[in-house]
């Protein structure tokens, strides 16, 4: 009597599926609506308080259009930059003004007009901050580019959590439909995921070493942030390229990625100087937009950055108690 032994099939290899690629962009979108939201209270916090703040008639010393073009050919911005004399609090006061940056041609020719009507020696409205009488800010409601942002913070945050609302249950009814095993023919392809996933680790080292190695510069404090969002790009990439690297590797790669951005929220929260976050703070060709820096916008910052730490913390003590178990043990 004979047997047939029927063929064992072997478990296919799992990998991304359309339905979790949008559940990903869905998490992201989230994310993003949230961080908008936050820089949106601040923001609009500190366009109250200015709004309150007395005004002056200020002496015009110096006044121009800034127009900066990067030198890794990014676009030009221009920027509206003034230098200020006027009287507060019985003493005579000097600042620099200036508007926000824009990459827009028909703004640049707004700010070249204005200025060419406000030169030196002139006079203009500032509003000056009572607790600290030497900044102060543009108080005409003229100037270009230096009005609150709230309505445009509100219209990108909105867009942001409508496309978490739908990407989100779009993923759950893409992943019903594609069944349990959806992975194992529509994954990303070994190749694609190791292309995909060297380009983000070269592009991670290549900012890297642009930011800290540029020759046409001096290194400079500022430029240190580089290094921590090339980190993150790399371990990103690595994590892709190489899903089924041993747990020990793949924890390695993961609490790297965890400490790049734990690190770029502490240095924006708790790092030393002035943040300027609605115009350029960061280094390396980086920005983040939002408020002038202050108190509030370090706090905004520190939140996700204490969270972060947290969660880094949690990853360390898990990386180590992997290393220190037996061999066979997870």
């Amino acid at each position: 009597m004979s047997s047939v032994d029927a063929p064992v099939s072997k478990p296919a290899a799992k990998g991304t599926s359309p339905s979790g690629v949008v559940g990903l962009f869905g998490l992201f979108a989230g994310l993003c609506a949230i961080f908008g939201l936050l820089v949106t209270l601040y923001e609009w916090r500190d366009d109250t308080a200015r709004a309150a703040w007395p005004e002056a008639s200020a002496l015009i010393e110096q006044g121009y259009v800034d127009a900066v073009r990067p030198r890794n050919g990014g676009s030009q911005t221009w920027q509206l930059r003034y230098r200020v004399r006027y009287e507060a609090a019985g003493e005579e006061r000097h600042a620099t003004l200036t508007s926000h940056t824009t990459t827009s041609h028909d703004d640049a020719a707004g700010m070249h007009a204005w200025a060419a009507q406000h030169r030196r020696g002139g006079r203009i409205d500032v509003r000056y901050d009572p607790a600290q009488p030497g900044r102060a800010v543009f108080a005409s409601p003229d100037v270009p580019d230096t009005g609150p942002r709230t309505r445009s913070n509100l219209l990108i945050t909105g867009i942001a959590a409508l496309a978490c609302l739908v990407l989100l249950p779009l993923a759950r009814f893409m992943a019903a439909r594609e069944g349990p095993d959806a992975g194992t023919t529509t994954q990303m392809s070994p190749g694609g995921r190791l292309a995909v996933g060297l380009a983000l680790c070269a592009a991670g080292l290549g900012f890297a070493a642009y930011g800290l190695l540029d020759p046409a510069a001096p290194i400079q404090p500022d430029r240190f942030i580089a290094l921590p969002i090339g980190i993150v790009f790399a371990s990103a990439g690595v994590l892709l390229a190489f899903p089924g690297a041993s747990l020990k590797s793949r924890s390695v790669w993961g609490t790297l990625l965890i400490a790049g951005f734990a690190v770029i929220s502490n240095w924006i929260a708790f790092g030393p100087g002035e943040r300027h976050f609605s115009g350029s703070v960061g280094g390396a060709g980086i920005a983040v937009s939002g408020p002038v820096g202050d108190l509030t916008g370090r706090i905004a910052f520190g939140i996700g950055a204490v969270l972060l730490d947290a969660v880094l913390i949690f990853s360390l003590v898990k990386l180590v108690q992997l290393f220190a178990a037996p061999p066979g043990v997870k």
